[in-house]
């Protein structure tokens, strides 16, 4: 499995605030084995509020590069399989030169909000759309080579990034595009998920879709309601452009023991063989093949690639 959003590196962050490796080592082990193959490994910013309740960071003590640069030193000296490595809410960015900043640093692809507003966009908390600097922002990272992911923003914001990315591939900029961990909104009507209208656009840029395993953006826990969400995808992208994601959080009950909230349909250790499994009783091997791995590994090859040409 070619995992396309599991917060990792917000991992390798909290193990080393709250000096608790319990769930570090744990996952060392899983990503070790054979049935992970790579990652897209994520740091992610929430509002100033959210962050000093969890991160327990005051807004003036954010720093991104920081943060990123520690998280993913820790990250890489635990882990060696192929990852890409993502923010998701880019709301203590200040602006494209820290982004390129970032970039350098090894920073591979962004969400540009979480679910609250920012100063570039907005996620599911508001109905603000793309801002000016949000366009400027994205203009940036789109000719860095960088993924632009499209989940968590909200519908305006969405169709907005939709816009920008239209215009750039017109100016004939390759533009490496998908939503990481997002489901089917006409299938489970949750904010987060995406309407048949947000699909269809960004198939039309020639974007992927990673489905996640989240329950609440699934419907249920039953395993075959997320086989429901696969299958819908494949209707509509075909079977070269889907792809799966954990959004595993685990990791939170397990260094906050005040959070005993349950997430995930499946452990992460269960997920690659199981869901192998029931893909199988609907799909042809190669078929499952290019949804557990060979469609993600597409996204890590062209962002690798597009890095050693920017910075040749």
């Amino acid at each position: 499995m070619f995992d396309t959003h599991h917060d990792l590196l917000s991992i390798c962050f909290f193990s080393s605030k709250y000096k608790s490796f319990e769930y570090l080592e744990k996952m060392k082990k899983t990503i070790h084995s054979n049935n992970i193959v790579g990652v897209f490994c994520n740091l992610y910013f929430m509002n100033s509020e959210e962050m000093e309740e969890e991160y327990q960071v005051k807004e003036k003590d954010i720093n991104v590069l920081s943060m990123f640069r520690e998280s993913k030193k820790m990250y890489d000296e635990n882990f060696s399989c192929p990852s890409l490595y993502s923010i998701e809410g880019c709301d203590y960015i200040k602006d494209e030169e820290e982004l390129e900043k970032l970039y350098d640093a090894g920073l591979d692809a962004f969400l540009l909000v979480w679910n609250n507003k920012n100063c570039y966009g907005s996620g599911n908390r508001s109905d603000s759309g793309l801002t000016r600097k949000g366009k400027a922002f994205l203009r940036k990272g789109i000719d860095l080579g960088m993924g632009i992911d499209l989940s968590h923003a909200n519908q305006k914001t969405f169709f907005d990034m939709i816009d920008v990315i239209k215009e750039e591939q017109k100016k004939g900029k390759e533009v490496i595009c998908y939503a990481s961990h997002s489901n089917s909104y006409e299938l489970c009507p949750h904010k987060r998920n995406l309407t048949k209208e947000q699909l269809l656009a960004l198939k039309e840029v020639g974007g992927m879709i990673g489905l996640v395993s989240y329950p609440a953006f699934v419907g249920n826990r039953k395993r075959s309601k997320y086989i429901e969400h696969i299958k819908y995808m494949v209707d509509i992208f075909g079977i070269d452009r889907v792809m799966v994601s954990s959004d595993n959080m685990n990791f939170v009950s397990i260094i906050d023991p005040n959070d005993n909230e349950e997430y995930g349909i499946y452990d992460y250790n269960k997920i690659a063989t199981e869901l192998k499994e029931d893909l199988l009783s609907v799909f042809s091997s190669e078929d499952v093949e290019k949804i557990m791995e060979k469609n993600a590994k597409k996204i890590y090859d062209r962002i690798k690639e597009r890095r050693k040409n920017v910075r040749c």
